[in-house]
């Protein structure tokens, strides 16, 4: 018996072999996270109860317990989930995690220490963020998409499928196939090009804003800047590229309610910043979600 028991207290977690299923996992995760942060509330932990206090007074009036538990749990998910794709280790917890995060994302940085600074809350979901934060370590997000962009287009999708497939329903969270976003990406720059708006740079012109009410994981926005990349270098050349990119961030704005998604896209994007202008510094994204007020 002293093998087994042994194999049972010091487990090690198997990394995931596939997006798909780093996304199962982290909802099962993220789900028990959930349950646990309900169970405390429901018991009256000092720590998640004046938290939820703010939470309501700050960001959402009407949450209830079950909604407070599930925005808590998928803001730590996701920001934990940001820190791996940013090599950054959680082995030194999830406090260490938050201060390398916040040198180059603010907003997740900022929320996920806000949500796990607390000792006391620490302790009251010990067994749940200990997991997560155990088996999130694993994680090499390179090996797992081959550092393939398109891995997380449906990654929140598949996320919700295991996690709350109501919520799915419920948010409307499905994503367009990026066939149908280039199609609808070069209508809208023919037609600014048109005599209607009379815009012969289209999405590059230095007056047209882009504004995307439901970002999801940022594949329109990431197609204007393709877009607009590609314009420009056609007209003027690899070297301008640069330039009108950090001018296009300043007109490009993505609203998203839900953290989840909020974080994929802020994360495509800095990655599609980062292919399209060489090397930093980069331009800070017009991003807004729930959670930044």
């Amino acid at each position: 018996m002293l093998p087994l028991v042994t194999d049972f207290l010091r487990w090690a977690p198997i990394a995931p072999k596939s997006a798909r299923q780093l996304a199962q996992i982290s909802a099962r995760l993220c789900r028990l996270l959930r349950d646990e942060v309900i169970e405390q509330v429901g018991l009256g932990s000092p720590g998640l109860t004046g938290l939820k206090a703010d939470w309501r007074r700050l960001l959402f009036p009407q949450a209830d317990d079950a909604q407070f538990a599930d925005g808590y749990a998928q803001a730590v998910t996701f920001g934990l989930l940001v820190a791996r794709a940013r090599d950054i280790p959680l082995s030194g917890g999830t406090e260490m995690a938050a201060q390398e995060l916040k040198k180059s994302n603010s907003l997740i940085g900022t929320a996920l220490r806000l949500l796990t600074e607390d000792p006391s809350n620490q302790e009251a979901l010990k067994t749940s963020l200990g997991t997560l934060t155990r088996v999130l370590d694993v994680v090499n997000w390179h090996t797992i998409t081959k550092d393939d962009p398109k891995e997380w287009l449906y990654f929140y999708e598949q996320f919700l499928e295991v996690y709350d497939n109501a919520l799915r329903k419920r948010t409307g969270s499905y994503y367009t196939p990026p066939e149908v976003v280039s199609a609808m990406v070069n209508l809208v720059d023919e037609c600014l090009r048109g005599p209607l708006f009379d815009r012969s740079a289209g999405f590059a012109a230095a007056d047209v804003v882009v504004a995307d009410p439901a970002v999801g994981t940022g594949t329109f926005l990431l197609g204007v800047l393709r877009r607009i990349a590609q314009t420009v270098k056609d007209d003027q050349g690899e070297g301008a590229v640069r330039g009108a990119i950090e001018a296009a961030a300043k007109r490009i704005i993505g609203f998203e309610m839900q953290f989840g998604p909020f974080a994929v896209a802020q994360l495509r994007l800095i990655a599609e910043l980062q292919a399209l202008m060489k090397k930093p510094p980069l331009p800070e994204l017009r991003f807004c979600t729930s959670l930044a007020g």
